[in-house]
């Protein structure tokens, strides 16, 4: 018998598009709810590297309360704005703002100074200035300013509650080196240091604290919060070691009271009623807790669209849910977001770098 073979090919044809079509209705589904996800990004307010958004109160318990942030420049909003809002920015930075911290009553930040290296050809750190002040339009009053290359580390414990806010800046090395409490002022105090993570007493390698009953606990890894509300004193408080979560109603931690977020290194963390943000080293993650406030499970970036705008190609180097009370979908969240390496390795887009924000009334966007 004699093969039609053109008439074989024909049918060999309509086999594979029929299968294709088959195969994209089956999804079809997935891709449009991948597409519904998206939307169209707002252009940046703020851009380029930051590493901290802490609350600041100007005028103490009763005062205003503002969310601060910095990229070199400092910027400030009206924690209180249930909506997106302008940053204003600070006119008063003299020099390069690397980082800030608020306690009780004081707002602080390193200015930081750099030098070029021509034999290296690189810039290098010359000095960093510790600088505070006491009202958001006040001029920048110096603390004292830290010769040479040293690494300079400025936290806090960033409560939402007022009373359990304290900072301290870290020195690494030098005429200085030490852990000292931030008080508004030159008067600093030292404070003595030992070799315990997550203690009452900080370490030399220490870059993180939370407020708990009457005590600061500092942590050598970059990500603590705390469970306390504008009303309320915490009665716990968390710290991130790798992708670990621990948490404490009393200051100790152990081996029970952890859990692994299945996520990658945490940079940074917030509470919300429901699940703490986790701002980590592959975008943005978010762990349940229950009504004891215990994480239960593992993290998700499944929530609004973070999948496909703080994704996995992303460091988030800072987050802050504005509302501890509220639920993380009721929440004002912000984010800081960054990457390593080159967009094209990691695929990240240079114009994505900057302060990301969540409104209940709008998905992730650039702020």
């Amino acid at each position: 018998m004699k093969v039609n073979l053109n008439n074989n090919r024909i049918f060999l044809a309509i086999a594979i598009t029929v299968f294709s079509v088959l195969n994209f209705t089956g999804c079809q589904d997935e891709i449009f709810n991948e597409i519904r996800d998206e939307i169209e990004l707002e252009d940046s307010s703020i851009k380029g590297h930051i590493n901290s958004i802490v609350r600041f109160s100007e005028g103490g318990e009763s005062g205003t309360e503002y969310i601060v942030t910095q990229n070199g420049n400092i910027y400030y909003r009206l924690s209180s704005a249930s909506t997106k809002i302008d940053w204003t920015r600070d006119t008063k930075v003299t020099a390069q703002a690397t980082k800030v911290a608020a306690d009780q009553d004081n707002l602080y930040a390193l200015f930081t100074h750099w030098n070029e290296d021509v034999n290296e050809g690189e810039w290098v750190r010359s000095s960093t200035d510790i600088m505070t002040k006491s009202s958001i339009d006040d001029d920048w009053s110096l603390i004292q300013t830290i010769s040479g290359n040293v690494i300079v580390s400025l936290f806090c414990t960033n409560s939402a509650n007022v009373n359990e806010r304290k900072a301290y800046v870290r020195i690494a090395s030098g005429t200085y080196a030490g852990v000292y409490e931030l008080n508004g002022s030159s008067a600093w105090i030292q404070k003595t240091t030992g070799t315990a993570n997550a203690a009452t007493t900080p370490t030399a390698s220490t870059n993180s604290c939370a407020w708990l009953v009457d005590h600061t606990y500092f942590f050598n890894s970059l990500a603590a919060t705390s469970n306390a509300t504008s009303g309320a004193a915490a009665t716990k408080i968390y710290y991130a070691s790798g992708d670990d979560v621990y948490w404490s109603t009393d200051g100790s931690f152990n081996e029970t009271n952890k859990m692994d977020a299945g996520s990658d290194t945490i940079y940074s963390m917030s509470f919300t009623s429901d699940y703490l943000c986790l701002g980590t080293d592959s975008g943005y993650q978010a762990m349940p807790i229950n009504a004891s406030k215990e994480p239960t499970g593992s993290a998700t970036d499944s929530f609004s669209n973070s999948s496909s705008t703080l994704s996995s190609y992303y460091e988030l180097w800072a987050v802050l849910a504005v509302h501890p009370t509220a639920a993380m979908a009721d929440n004002i969240i912000f984010a800081a977001m960054d990457y390593s390496g080159s967009s094209s390795s990691t695929s990240a887009v240079f114009d994505n770098i900057g302060l990301w924000s969540y409104y209940p009334t709008r998905k992730w966007n650039r702020e």
